[in-house]
């Protein structure tokens, strides 16, 4: 079977238990779910991006749930803007003499968290937001 036929099959077995959730499970239990999610997506994100510091990156991902969930939009933008910031004082920290492709790796890096946190993390929210209707 082809791989776009797996994925076709895949989805279709899976929208029924994911529309099952959305109207049943109250809304606390689905912004875990929807949490759960988006680590599992964060991951292979990740996974694909092959960084260095993955377990940091996905940590500052999951991370910036947290003012999503307490529905301040400002305190997403600053961790949006400073938790780059942190990656990159972390991995300064820890750089022991490897100066090659480092600069390469900050820039992988930081694209990576700004994909996990903007196009997987703030979407999903919105879901979230839209069973709170």
């Amino acid at each position: 079977m082809r791989e776009i036929q797996k994925r076709v099959l895949a989805g279709l077995c899976l929208a029924p238990p994911i529309v099952a959730i959305f109207y049943f499970l109250p809304q606390g239990w689905f912004f875990i779910f929807l949490a759960l999610v988006s680590v599992i997506a964060a991951t292979e994100l990740v996974r694909m991006s092959n960084i260095k510091g993955k377990y940091l990156i996905l940590l500052l991902i999951a991370a910036s749930l947290v003012p999503l969930y307490r529905q301040s939009p400002h305190a997403f933008i600053i961790w949006l803007l400073f938790s780059p910031a942190i990656y990159l004082v972390a991995v300064c920290r820890h750089m022991k003499g490897e100066r090659e492709k480092v600069n390469g790796d900050i820039m992988t890096a930081v694209n990576t968290l700004f994909l996990g946190q903007v196009c997987i993390v703030l979407p999903l929210f919105y879901f979230y937001l839209l069973k709170g209707l």
